[in-house]
């Protein structure tokens, strides 16, 4: 009985260590911005996101509205995005329509294929709010 009991564990923990890395690549695999925000405090708080496009507009999404960045944009709503080696200034505007919701869950699945799906599958995203990413006036996105 003890052979059984150490193939049993093996295959448990094999398959934990199997979803944990399956989680980690589907997560942080590319693709993953950095987002800054202040929080109430005024401490940054970043946090990884998944930005996409939309008709030349950039969205990100918040998974649901207690997400700590998403409060941080209702009280504060300039952020930072870094993607790509480049950082930009925006300020977040969130869009809580049926509208943008399937939009940006369509964009998102077009961008992250099966990782999205991945995340779906542990992650209800019925509660998700989309949020807009708008240029600040004056701003050089850029920095040049």
């Amino acid at each position: 009985m003890p052979r059984v009991r150490r193939l049993v564990v093996s295959a448990l923990g094999l398959s934990v260590a199997a979803f944990i890395v399956t989680t980690w690549v589907a997560l942080e695999a590319s693709g993953v911005g950095v987002v800054t925000t202040a929080r109430a405090d005024g401490e940054p708080r970043q946090t990884h996101v998944w930005p996409v496009e939309i008709e030349g507009a950039l969205w990100l999404e918040a998974g649901t509205p207690d997400n700590g960045w998403y409060r941080d944009v209702q009280q504060h709503p300039r952020l930072t995005l870094e993607r790509d080696g480049a950082t930009a200034t925006y300020v977040a505007v969130p869009v809580p329509t049926p509208e943008a919701h399937a939009d940006l869950r369509a964009a998102i699945e077009a961008a992250y294929g099966w990782r999205a799906r991945w995340v779906r599958i542990w992650v209800d995203p019925e509660g998700s709010v989309p949020v807009r990413l708008e240029t600040p006036a004056g701003a050089d996105v850029f920095g040049r």
